[in-house]
């Protein structure tokens, strides 16, 4: 689905990566600082919902509405980082939605994760809202829009820029800490607002999409569903089900999926159908129920999956 990056491209991507500098610890510290900066980093995990979560996704998931049914998150920087993955990147760089940022901060090397959000409840009426982060200079994004005739809205809680309207680009741009919002601007003002509340109105904050999330790896692309009619999966009895995508050599990713059923007989009537998508999809399936889980394992083929894809 992703078109092919040329090799002067990929070139410019990789010079355009820099790392980190190291952080220097000083030699000497106390015993009762050490308990101080300690006792913060307690209290401030504790008041954040998915604070204490190493994992990337679950901060994206912290930053997005409750009422999103459908959610993506791809590793953006180690998909661009690793040859082998180059496909999933190059479907991530054709998409408008990266075109646009390309655009504005022309350097897309500079994102690092990304993820797209589908609220069910308005799909009809407005796309998906997008979540970019990485190395990104917002003072320097926002003299590209005043450039490019981008406007600020009216609204007072959110940062929000609106395209002209003859503009290439439709979708307004939200801004808020590090992170650039795209999509509908209702949309975009959804998610900071969540963003901005911790996670008591955000998406981690669902007891079901957090119950399969809590069984998926990290992996370099993440999806997490809520069941509902025409949308997606739908099993008798199913509640939600998501997916983690991580390498497993240079030709294939491994995959483990989890579905969530109401109680336990749904899921095991389910377990057969659900094995029969999986080997449409995937090769080497495995398949278990726990409880009112259903768990699958598999491997796809890295160019297969690509193709698949939709940012």
């Amino acid at each position: 689905m992703g078109s092919a990056m040329s090799e002067a491209g990929r070139a410019r991507a990789a010079a355009q990566r820099t790392a980190a500098a190291p952080r220097t610890i000083a030699p000497r510290r106390t015993a009762a600082a050490i308990l101080i900066v300690a006792m913060l980093v307690a209290v401030i995990a504790a008041g954040f919902g998915c604070a204490r979560d190493n994992r990337a996704f679950p901060q994206l998931m912290d930053s997005l509405p409750r009422t999103v049914g459908d959610f993506t998150y791809c590793d953006i920087k180690s998909v661009n980082s690793d040859t082998d993955l180059w496909d999933i990147f190059d479907a991530f760089e054709a998409s408008a939605d990266a075109r646009q940022v390309e655009d504005l901060i022309q350097v897309i090397a500079d994102v690092h994760v990304y993820a797209r959000a589908v609220s069910y409840d308005n799909a009809a009426l407005a796309g998906p809202a997008t979540v970019f982060r990485g190395d990104l200079d917002m003072a320097y994004l926002r003299l590209q829009m005043e450039n490019r005739g981008y406007t600020r809205s009216a609204n007072k809680s959110a940062e929000v820029w609106l395209p002209q309207e003859n503009s290439t680009y439709t979708d307004a741009v939200g801004i808020r800490d590090s992170a650039l919002y795209l999509g509908d601007s209702t949309d975009v003002i959804a998610c900071i607002s969540a963003a901005a509340s911790g996670d008591a109105l955000s998406l981690w904050d669902d007891p079901n999409l957090k119950t399969v999330a809590d069984k998926l790896p990290n992996g370099i692309v993440v999806s997490v569903h809520r069941a509902a009619a025409g949308h997606g999966e739908s099993y008798t009895g199913l509640v939600a089900y998501g997916k983690s995508y991580g390498k497993a050599n240079r030709d294939a990713l491994n995959v483990k999926a989890v579905y969530l059923f109401g109680h336990d007989p749904a899921a095991r009537a389910a377990q057969l159908a659900i094995e029969d998508h999986s080997r449409s999809l995937f090769d080497d399936v495995t398949i278990k129920t726990e409880g009112n889980l259903v768990v699958v394992t598999a491997r796809v083929p890295i160019t297969r999956f690509a193709a698949s894809l939709e940012f």
